[in-house]
């Protein structure tokens, strides 16, 4: 936040981009302190973004899907390391069979890359920024399925 201040006092104008995740915006079965704390970075994100508006600071967000760069893998590997069956509500097998579905669908990370580096590069846009339109879009749908889910 210092350095935020440097540029509001000093009368320039900039912006902060936060590189978060679709875990931000969903959640996956076995995958709660992840997708916990990148739900806290959108937080964070959201209320920096209302905070500095109109000091000519902007804030965007980048939020990518599963990319094919090894963390997704490291990500399932740390999960399954610790969990424990007789003390979680969740089941290994069924955590792993999630993580399976994810790494299947991952992407090649150029693309990532490039959107990233337009984002960034550009001198203006969204606040928010999901790569690929298919994470974007299925981010929409769970969301809006969101509102008419029934307990339980």
């Amino acid at each position: 936040m210092q350095d935020i201040r440097k540029f509001v006092d000093a009368g320039t104008p900039g912006r902060v981009v936060i590189v978060s995740s679709m875990g931000g915006m969903l959640t996956a079965y076995g995958l709660g302190a992840y997708c916990t704390s990148k739900h806290a970075l959108e937080a964070i994100a959201a209320t920096l973004r209302d905070e500095v508006a109109g000091t000519g600071i902007t804030v965007q967000t980048i939020n990518p899907g599963a990319y094919n760069t090894g963390f997704n893998d490291r990500l399932g590997e740390s999960t399954c390391e610790w969990h424990n069956d007789s003390v979680n509500f969740t089941r290994e097998a069924d955590i792993r069979a999630t993580l399976d579905e994810i790494m299947k669908g991952q992407y090649d990370p150029q693309g990532m890359i490039d959107h990233m580096v337009a984002v960034i590069c550009a001198d203006d846009g969204k606040y928010r920024n999901v790569w690929p339109a298919e994470t974007e879009e299925l981010i929409k749908q769970v969301q809006a399925t969101a509102w008419t889910r029934q307990a339980g």
